[in-house]
């Protein structure tokens, strides 16, 4: 099956970037539409329960639109990103 492919690097503007061994298409379900993104790398997957989320103040930095809450692990802090908006044609 044919899937759309998005790159999420020049969806926030970031510069172009040769694909190597480390590029990972993850492939994920956005409303009934399956939708590869295209990023650097992938650490890690985690589940992170929702009343793990807050909510994060706008700094007008242009990724404000897509950015959907924050949530602490226990040694670091993770930006979730909304796929709904990411993925989005404006």
């Amino acid at each position: 099956r044919v899937i759309p492919v998005l790159d999420v690097r020049l969806r926030f503007g970031l510069l172009e970037r040769d694909y190597d061994a480390r590029t990972c298409i993850i492939v994920v379900r956005v409303g009934a539409v399956d939708v590869g993104l295209i990023v650097d790398t992938v650490q890690e997957v985690l589940d992170v329960p929702i009343d793990h989320i807050e909510p994060v103040p706008s700094v007008g930095s242009g990724m404000d639109d897509v950015v959907a809450g924050m949530a602490r692990s226990q040694d670091s802090v993770m930006v979730l990103l909304s796929l709904d908006r990411l993925v989005s044609l404006r």
